[in-house]
């Protein structure tokens, strides 16, 4: 689902669902999508605390095996190879 700008029909601001969330913290989605999400994450306080809690959702999902198919593997392509992502890894690893 592409993002879309401006408010919703309510005059609320327009907030991406966490399936969009996800597939940006794993690099699955269009440069442009991320570039604009990027963007968000930093000039939207309740977007940026929603990231975080979807990241640590994603890690402890990993490290307690929940995580299938492509989001597994794009976990592991994608997120683990970045080096500020294996941060959050430390404590889950020395378990």
């Amino acid at each position: 689902m592409p993002l879309e700008d401006g408010p919703t029909p309510d005059g609320e601001p327009w907030q991406p669902d966490d399936e969009l969330l996800v597939r940006f913290l794993l690099g699955a989605l269009p440069e442009v999508e991320t570039e604009r999400l990027d963007e968000l994450s930093i000039t939207d306080d309740q977007l940026a605390r929603r990231l975080r809690t979807i990241e640590q959702n994603l890690v402890d999902a990993y490290a307690k095996g929940e995580l299938l198919g492509e989001i597994l593997a794009r976990f592991r392509s994608s997120y683990l190879a970045s080096p500020t992502s294996s941060v959050h890894l430390r404590p889950v690893r020395s378990r």
